[in-house]
């Protein structure tokens, strides 16, 4: 358990698409709530390639605001690959990440995020607990939080997709974010053994610009069943790559064992000709085969593992 911290220093994350309406108060919000507290920040803007007046409105802020960095993605990355290029530019061991449409606050967010991250705990995300969707969207958003929950147990987060403030090493500790990984951070680093804390953040309908994600967030459910089962199939090959590679080649073995003994049945009971029976020799062959070769890669995988845990610990 991580011990109370002192933060004193913050480096703010953001991509920015098309945000001409909301990036100067976005900007100066920010920068006001981290003053009040009383320690080095720095604010870090990815623009995504926008095709409005957002790249001119933040190089005209850099020079009202010390403390700010502006990247300009040359095409458009999306969220995740924008967030990665971000962290890229971290200075500061704490990271928040806060959308800059204002549908957060800075000036509230900021400091509650901080506080629990103050008393301890690695990962702090928010939760839209005033949010009002329609029905399609709180239904969607039900059955994504049920399959989280069904394949990761310690999970239980309300909303993975808003509002973060946590210890940059662990993006050293969890897979490298890409698809739309950005929403499964708090999900990534639980499995990886990290404190994760969840609080109740007031959201903002957006008052300018246009949602990234569509009228009912259908953009969001793309792709996300499997980027989960990405994540589940990563957090258990990097951890135990035996138990899934053993687990496949006992099945694969078993039954061509099966197979073996009834030819063996065959041949020594009931006296039929074996030959006969050449379908059952390749798939009795093939099953084995398939089986010894998966436990041969769980037994180079466990040793990649192996390799790269003291690789950890060297650095």
């Amino acid at each position: 358990m991580a011990n109370n911290k002192r933060v004193k220093r913050v480096s703010v994350v953001s991509p920015a698409r098309n945000e001409e309406g909301n990036i100067k108060e976005f900007v100066a919000r920010t920068a006001a709530a981290l003053e009040k507290l009383n320690c080095e920040y720095q604010i870090i803007v990815v623009d995504d390639a926008s095709t409005d007046k957002t790249p001119a409105i933040l190089e005209k802020l850099k020079s009202r605001y010390k403390e700010l960095k502006v990247v300009h993605n040359k095409k458009a990355k999306g969220i995740t690959n924008s967030l990665n290029v971000g962290f890229k530019y971290t200075s500061y061991p704490t990271i928040i990440f806060l959308p800059s449409d204002l549908e957060s606050n800075p000036s509230e967010d900021i400091p509650d995020l901080l506080e629990s991250y103050e008393q301890g705990n690695d990962f702090v995300i928010g939760w839209r607990y005033n949010k009002r969707d329609n029905r399609i969207k709180r239904a969607t958003t039900f059955l994504f939080n049920k399959l989280v929950g069904a394949l990761f147990k310690d999970v239980k987060l309300h909303d993975l997709g808003w509002v973060k403030c946590f210890d940059r090493e662990i993006l050293d500790n969890i897979e490298p974010l890409r698809s739309d990984w950005h929403r499964f951070l708090a999900v990534l680093a639980i499995t990886e053994g990290y404190r994760v804390k969840e609080i109740k953040t007031k959201y903002y309908p957006r008052k300018r610009g246009v949602s990234k994600f569509g009228k009912f967030g259908l953009g969001r459910i793309q792709g996300a069943f499997f980027d989960l089962l990405a994540i589940k199939f990563f957090s258990i090959f990097s951890k135990k790559p035996m138990h899934m590679f053993g687990l496949m080649g006992l099945i694969f073995t078993l039954i061509g064992l099966i197979f073996g003994v009834y030819l063996l049945y065959l041949h020594f009971i009931s006296f039929s000709e074996v030959d006969k029976k050449i379908p059952f020799v390749i798939l009795t062959s093939l099953f084995i085969l398939v089986g010894t070769v998966f436990f041969s890669i769980g037994i180079l995988a466990e040793y990649l593992v192996s390799i790269m845990e003291k690789l950890k610990k060297i650095k």
